[in-house]
Parts: structure tokens; sequence; C-alpha cells
């Protein structure tokens, strides 16, 4: 999980994930979400990884059930 803006080290964060199977989740604020085309290449990776990817608001949804924070 990754609580912060969308900023490159969380669009990283998201591709990697989603390159490997993970399960990931991001919670950003309004306004401060990953790029619209950077969410849709990560979601692109993850259907053909497997991997899960939430983008949230809120924070603690995000780190429900997480391994790392």
């Amino acid at each position: 999980s990754y609580i912060g803006d969308g900023n490159n080290v969380a669009v990283s964060l998201a591709q990697a994930s989603a390159m490997v199977g993970a399960h990931f989740s991001i919670a950003s604020p309004p306004g401060y979400r990953l790029p619209e085309e950077a969410m849709i290449a990560s979601d692109e990776l993850a259907s053909a990884s497997g991997a899960t990817l939430r983008f949230v608001e809120d924070p603690r949804e995000a780190v429900h059930e997480a391994d790392v924070v």
C-alpha cells in the first residue's frame, strides 16, 4: 500500500506491482491521484499478470489487510 500523491514513485510502485502480480492499493486525495494514463497502463499490466490494483481516497481502506505500507 502507498499513501500520498500520485507522483513518480507512486506510478513506479503501481506499475512494478502490476508487473509481478502483486496486490497494491494507493490512497490519494482528490486532485492528487495518479495520472489517468498511468492508471490505465497499470491496469493493463495487472490484467496480464493477475495483479489487483486499487486506487482509493481513504488511507484506512488502502492499508486494510496490507503486508507492506
